[in-house]
């Protein structure tokens, strides 16, 4: 297993990987399988599935924009 990559010498960041997980819709294994490749740790691998689950699982927010208004 390699050493995980210092944040600053990460290409690219960690923030345009779940950006683009999230706007791709991609699944855990993807997220994952980039993660790993990235060289990424393990700890934050898992958080970064967890945060673009619970995005994905959000339906209070389309719940109220598919509201009717009165």
């Amino acid at each position: 297993m390699r050493p995980p990559i210092p944040a600053e010498d990460r290409s690219p960041r960690v923030s345009r990987v779940v950006a683009e997980a999230l706007v791709r819709r991609q699944g855990p294994r993807r997220i994952v399988t980039r993660a790993a490749r990235l060289g990424l740790s393990p700890a934050l691998t898992r958080a970064m599935v967890v945060a673009c689950g619970a995005s994905a699982l959000d339906v209070d927010g389309l719940a109220a924009r598919q509201r009717p208004t009165s």
